[in-house]
């Protein structure tokens, strides 16, 4: 079996046993399931149109157009910057024309937040928000590990377009973030705090404040993380223990809940 064999093997089995297709694996995740590191498949390989071609000369079906726009896009964002996203550039990359792009989701900001909500936390948020029968402290670092996971992976993205999204706050996608996005997140984020305060497991401080402490640290890190870049594992799983100590000795009913 070639080594391209092997890749499209290898992604098919990741988004099977994921239960998600291929086209929505990031790149990280490919280069997890391939056993390599991001930086080694984007060398050996290439972004992820050269990808997704190399996964198609193996059978892997050709996403359909709205999957090959997010990514076009994505790519761009990640690499240049939102500044460089136009409709001409995302329809080329992704094998289509600007009037289908226009068709299928729409203009420049309709495309924008279809790629924030292609790489936010929150579409994979509300399945994390569970709590597990060891206790506090094995919840909150399960959760946190996974949304560092999932935040290192996506996090450039992400931040370019919230960035944008505060220099045009009367733009569609600052209107999205503000009125949809954020809400949303908060609303399932404080009905999960909400159940660990009526079962006793953390103290009864007003939500806003029990937000802040959840989510603030945890984005400190994926901001810096652009400048100093992603943790090595060893590393990330020391942070990711770290903060879900604070967290629990900070606000847990039991401080002891923490790590062991």
């Amino acid at each position: 079996m070639t080594d391209e064999a092997r890749l499209a093997a290898a992604v098919l089995r990741a988004a099977s046993e994921a239960g998600r297709t291929t086209s929505s694996l990031s790149l990280s995740e490919i280069a997890a399931a391939a056993g390599i590191s991001r930086a080694t498949l984007v060398r050996r390989v290439g972004g992820r149109a050269e990808v997704d071609a190399l996964l198609a000369r193996h059978g892997v079906p050709r996403p359909d157009l709205p999957d090959r726009v997010i990514t076009a896009a994505a790519m761009i964002i990640a690499t240049e910057g939102v500044a460089a996203l136009t409709l001409e550039r995302v329809a080329g990359a992704a094998g289509c024309t600007v009037p289908t792009v226009y068709e299928r989701l729409g203009g420049r900001d309709q495309v924008l937040i279809a790629v924030f909500r292609r790489h936010a936390v929150l579409p994979q948020l509300a399945p994390l928000l569970r709590s597990t029968p060891d206790g506090l402290g094995p919840t909150v670092r399960r959760i946190y590990g996974e949304l560092l996971q999932l935040g290192y992976d996506d996090s450039v993205v992400t931040t370019a377009l919230m960035i944008d999204a505060l220099g045009r706050p009367d733009s569609a996608l600052a209107t999205h973030l503000r009125d949809r996005y954020l809400p949303e997140a908060n609303r399932a984020v404080a009905g999960f705090l909400t159940e660990l305060i009526d079962a006793g497991q953390l103290r009864p401080l007003p939500l806003p404040s029990l937000l802040a402490l959840f989510f603030g640290p945890v984005q400190f890190c994926l901001e810096t993380g652009l400048i100093t870049g992603r943790p090595e594992p060893a590393e990330l799983s020391r942070l990711t223990d770290d903060l879900a100590d604070a967290f629990v000795r900070g606000v847990g009913v039991e401080p002891a809940a923490g790590r062991s």
